[in-house]
């Protein structure tokens, strides 16, 4: 306002000067009549207001109007700086030289004003001592700090006012967990791929080549670029060849014959592996020298590469001889079936280079303590094949096993891991369990499925009841493909009560199956045949639906909003889009996600860690809710539960069905306090009896569920219970 008085008082000067002192001289020009001149002067002075007035008038309306535009853009531009820094993913501040805050944004607020536990005290003074930093220095600072499993940047900078002051220090914190993540797992995974001897190409489902290696590129001699699977063709000295490797189903290890550019005829070891549904990698190694070392075509084609063990070709081969050799002199011998367990976490956790070197350490290990005379094979992957000829009787077969076995109660040392692992046998007998090379591996596999279905890491021999049992699987999974063609499956819905009220506060769906003449199957023998004939998806996928419609109806007819729990299959959750998939169901039926459970069991968390992770991230993104199923039953330890976002625990039955007989209050309260702890919602499922109800009600229980409430029921019955309790 002081330019604008400055500018009006220096424009008027000059024109009340210029008019003053040359309209006099033009007056007397005209006339020196004192009576006109007096006239004239009168005018004069009118004229000079007037024009004076105007003047002021419109020198002060155009100012304004530019100060009024510019005061309009800077309180635009200042709203847009606003709406910006709020909107802003990283928090933003500003303090004065005493600490005090002059500005925070939306993001600022919500994590370190309404949450002022997320950053612990030490956290926050390092954040503080930066302060200090940026004081003195009177430059930038930044550190990176690690917290909840995220890391964040924060940078403080100084702030000068117009005379070059310093007055402020502002702050902007950045999450970057996900890019130190990428970073580090693209530099690891770049210094794989770029320093492996063996050639890699990456392709996809659609045969596109997703990534080729150096060493791709130096075993074949070759410059051009191959974009699709298809041109990879053209190196295969024989084209069925190709089509046998890209279309099989199941990771492969084998020689394959190829030539490079110049149309030199070359001998390679292909691993075949998929990465995931959409992804497939191939390992390629010109194993050429080894041929010059002496190794003939047969010999390299019936050994492991990996291990040096005979490979299946070669065991299926010994085997052939074994039963001629058995027949021929009566004598008995084991063909024994060997699965690590839960191997896939190794690759999974550490990287294929140690799961390689895993599998090399246990092939040195068993090969140590076995007879000459025995034969010892990798089958395929992490699974082993052992013939045991001769043996005088089962006791000193199963010593020889259990030997074995016992070899895996020290732990194993790769690259500076301590790794724990323990293997699970299935076995059968020659001629007892059968004749032949195809009944007797059936029969060894059909063992081994027993023990890896039963809690693993022991020894199982093939016998009449597994037979018969098999047989009825069969026939089961047979029965099944129609059941829901038939309206065989039913959802039965089970009440969960809150401690605290008695109220009924949820359901957790379960299925049943009624068969036309064998009457009702349970689910435990059902769902695992379902999950080996493909037929889990479907049979999950109208779970999901059934239960989706029934929370829409019951939303519709009674007061109060109930949670429903559904049961996902490791291969449901693993499946591709499921997430999205699910969302887009409940998003069509209007339902709250919050309002939606998943429980998943504790063998899911540890068959692929990072992609659990992934899949129960997605999950809470879209607003849905995790459970963790039979907790105390698995494999789960303290760290995976800090890991995921979970949201309940479900305590197994197993801590309160043998109570009062057996006590195991304590390791019951152990569990809770550990949920509780970690923030998780408490579900105490099995509660069956008064005694139990009574031992549960003082545990800091949130949630039970079980026959002393309520059974499973049907959904007219559930309505009504509903209809009741609201």
């Amino acid at each position: 306002m002081n330019i604008i008085s400055f500018r009006v008082a220096i424009i008027y000067f000059i024109f009340s000067f210029l008019w003053v002192f040359y309209s006099d001289k033009f007056i007397l020009n005209i006339t020196t009549d004192p009576v006109i001149l007096t006239q004239i002067q009168t005018y004069k002075g009118i004229s000079f207001i007037f024009i004076s007035s105007l003047l002021i008038y419109l020198l002060i309306y155009f100012e304004l109007k530019v100060r009024k535009k510019i005061t309009n853009e800077k309180i635009k531009n200042e709203l847009l700086m606003e709406n910006i820094i709020n909107n802003s993913s990283s928090f933003i501040f500003v303090k004065n030289l005493n600490g005090d805050y002059i500005l925070t944004n939306k993001i600022y607020n919500d994590i370190l004003i309404n949450h002022k536990d997320f950053f612990n005290e030490d956290v926050l003074n390092k954040i503080h001592l930066t302060d200090e930093e940026a004081k003195i220095k009177k430059e930038k600072v930044s550190i990176e700090i690690s917290v909840n499993n995220q890391t964040f940047l924060i940078e403080k900078f100084p702030i000068f006012d117009n005379s070059g002051s310093f007055k402020y220090i502002g702050g902007i914190g950045t999450d970057i967990t996900t890019i130190k993540q990428n970073q580090l797992n693209n530099e690891v995974k770049s210094l794989v791929f770029e320093k492996s001897s063996e050639g890699i190409i990456i392709f996809n489902k659609n045969g596109k080549i997703l990534e080729t290696n150096n060493a791709f590129k130096n075993i074949f001699s070759s410059d051009n670029k191959i974009k699709t699977i298809d041109d990879f063709k053209k190196f295969f000295s024989d084209k069925n060849e190709f089509f046998y490797l890209i279309n099989s189903k199941e990771p492969l290890s084998r020689e394959f014959w190829m030539k490079k550019d110049s149309n030199k005829l070359f001998s390679t070891w292909i691993n075949f592996m998929p990465i995931d549904n959409n992804t497939f990698i191939m390992l390629i190694e010109d194993i050429s020298q080894d041929k010059i070392d002496g190794l003939t075509n047969k010999e390299v084609s019936n050994i492991d590469k990996l291990t040096g063990l005979p490979n299946r070709f070669l065991f299926r081969d010994r085997l052939s001889q074994t039963i001629i050799n058995s027949k021929l002199n009566n004598l008995k011998f084991a063909l024994i079936y060997l699965d690590i367990d839960n191997f896939n976490s190794i690759n999974t956790y550490y990287n294929f280079s140690i799961g390689d070197r895993l599998l090399k350490e246990i092939s040195n290990r068993i090969l140590a303590i076995i007879e000459p005379n025995y034969t010892f094979s990798r089958i395929s992957g992490d699974e082993f094949g052992l013939i045991i000829p001769g043996f005088k009787s089962l006791t000193e077969l199963n010593n020889s096993l259990e030997k074995i076995q016992n070899l895996f109660n020290k732990n194993f040392y790769i690259n500076n891991h301590e790794i724990n692992i323990s293997i699970s046998l299935g076995v059968s007998i020659y001629p007892d369990n059968g004749l032949t090379i195809d009944t007797l591996e059936k029969n060894s596999i059909f063992a081994l499925k027993h023990v890896k279905n039963n809690g693993k890491n022991s020894i199982y021999y093939f016998n009449d009841i597994l037979n018969k049992q098999n047989i009825e699987r069969i026939e089961i999974s047979n029965h099944l493909k129609n059941a829901l063609k038939f309206n065989e499956l039913k959802l039965y819905y089970q009440p969960q009560v809150d401690i605290s009220s008695g109220e009924i506060i949820g359901v957790e769906s379960l299925i049943r199956w009624k068969h036309s003449t064998r009457g009702f199957i349970s689910p435990a023998i059902f769902i695992p045949i379902a999950e080996e004939n493909g037929m889990i998806h479907q049979i999950g996928e109208w779970v999901i639906d059934t239960s989706l419609n029934s929370l829409k109806e019951w939303n519709n007819l009674f007061n109060k909003k109930i949670e429903i729990s559904i049961n996902l299959s490791p291969l449901q959750f693993s499946g591709v889009n499921i997430v999205e998939s699910i969302y887009k169901k409940a998003k069509k039926l209007n339902l709250d996600p919050e309002y939606i459970t998943f429980e998943i069991t504790e063998g899911i968390l540890i068959e692929d860690v990072n992609k659990a992770n992934d899949i129960i991230n997605n999950f809470k993104k879209y607003g849905f809710k995790i459970a963790l199923d039979d907790f105390g039953t698995g494999y789960s330890s303290l760290n995976y539960l800090r890991l995921f976002k979970i949201d309940k625990l479900k305590v197994d039955r197993i801590f309160i069905a043998d109570y009062p007989e057996k006590d195991e209050g304590k390791l019951l309260e152990l569990i809770i306090d550990l949920g509780k702890y970690l923030n998780f919602e408490i579900i105490a499922e099995g509660v069956e009896t008064s005694e139990q109800y009574e031992f549960i009600k003082d545990k800091k229980v949130d949630t039970i569920q079980g026959y002393y409430f309520y059974k499973p029921m049907q959904k007219y019955k559930i309505e009504e219970l509903l209809k009741n309790n609201s």
